[in-house]
């Protein structure tokens, strides 16, 4: 029999001691069944047979266990010790040399079979308390441990709805777990300059998160007004290669700008960024040639310039369009550009809310679902910056 493709999470997370109580619990439980049954088959087999069927069906219920919990292949030996047990049972076991207390009365035989059968339920149930009381232990530390990360994702990556001079930003990410890998940020550089990028961390739960952390840390504390997004994916993505393991990689897209003129723009591995005109509300795909970041530590960056005028950028992670509905048919891109040419001109908020709503309408999230809006407006408003809570400046 084929080994499980996939342990269940339950199944993977009891381990070496813990697992070994459980099995306890099992075998001492089942066992009981051995001296029940010979309470209505006193009169059709020897006392022997009571100590060999609770041994036999204790010995299965373990195996059977271990098999759903680490491989199908235990199944076949459970199976073995059944047959052999029932063969056993019904054959040289009522024969010499394996019968034996043969002299011991019905009355006391019963009495026997009542205490074993209650000693093993209670000592099967004690091990079960053992295994219940070291794995709530272990769960309220990993829950305990859980809620601080969730928190902390909470903080590294907040809602956006900000102003630098005459350009707004929203931001939404919206984690498909406790944890996510994703990040939405927007840093407020000297001269009205700003930053804005989006990065989608591979895999999910705590470990993408921690990576995440990294990430946003890493990328704050390079930014400075004079840095290009080339030298600045380049110094990321050499710090991930030393750092992050094998199969670990993150997509990234950024636009750097100011309050006026034309932006930086550059994407590693990641969806296009989408621009819509303010005027037609057509949708125009643009995206740079570059690996994702953590793969490649020679790997040269490049970056290309955009003219956003009053047109709405738009930076989003697979999450968001790679949604499947109950014929396993994907939401898309098409249908991304399809909500953000019916939804110009409207505010920020609402295209961004729009999106999120359209694509949970289609089908259930699996994967982190981040998006970030830009726009130029028409007046730079003075130059100053606008920053609430959960911006923060470098």
């Amino acid at each position: 029999m084929p080994r499980m493709p996939r342990r269940q999470k339950f199944w993977a997370q009891i381990r070496g001691g813990a697992f070994v109580t459980l099995l306890c619990a099992v075998g001492l439980t089942f066992a009981s069944m051995g001296f029940l049954n010979d309470v209505t088959a006193i009169d059709r087999q020897p006392f022997s047979s009571a100590f060999y069927r609770s041994l036999i069906t204790g010995v299965v219920a373990v195996t059977v266990i271990v098999a759903v919990a680490r491989s199908y292949w235990w199944f076949v030996p459970a199976f073995l010790v059944f047959v052999a047990g029932s063969v056993f049972l019904e054959g040289p076991a009522r024969h010499e040399p394996f019968v034996a207390f043969l002299g011991v009365t019905p009355q006391v035989r019963l009495q026997i079979d009542s205490a074993l059968a209650v000693l093993a339920v209670i000592s099967g149930y004690n091990a079960f308390i053992v295994f219940i009381t070291r794995e709530g232990r272990r769960q309220v530390a990993s829950t305990t441990e859980l809620e601080l990360a969730q928190r902390m994702h909470r903080s590294l990556v907040p809602r956006i709805d900000a102003s630098i001079g005459p350009v707004r930003f929203h931001g939404v990410s919206d984690a498909s777990g406790p944890v996510g890998g994703d990040i939405v940020d927007v840093v407020e550089l000297p001269g009205c300059q700003w930053c804005a990028y989006v990065a989608d961390v591979s895999g999910h739960g705590v470990s993408s998160g921690l990576v995440m952390g990294m990430v946003k840390s890493a990328v704050r504390m390079a930014l400075d007004d004079r840095i290009t997004l080339s030298t600045l994916v380049g110094r990321l993505n050499g710090l991930l290669c030393s750092q992050l393991s094998p199969g670990t990689y993150v997509t990234f897209a950024a636009i750097r700008g100011g309050a006026d003129g034309p932006v930086e723009f550059l994407s590693a591995g990641h969806p296009p960024l989408m621009r819509v005109s303010a005027a037609t509300g057509r949708v125009e795909e643009l995206a740079t040639d570059n690996a994702p970041l953590g793969i490649s530590s020679t790997w040269v960056f490049e970056s290309m310039a955009v003219e956003p005028r009053e047109d709405l950028l738009v930076l989003i992670t697979d999450g968001l369009f790679e949604v499947f509905d109950k014929r396993d048919d994907q939401f898309g891109l098409d249908a991304v550009k399809d909500v953000l040419t019916a939804s110009s001109p409207r505010p920020l908020e609402a295209t961004g809310r729009q999106l999120f709503e359209r694509a949970r309408a289609f089908g259930p999230q699996h994967d982190d679902q981040s998006l970030l809006l830009v726009q130029r407006t028409m007046a730079p408003g003075g130059g100053g910056a606008t920053m609430p809570a959960g911006v923060h400046d470098q």
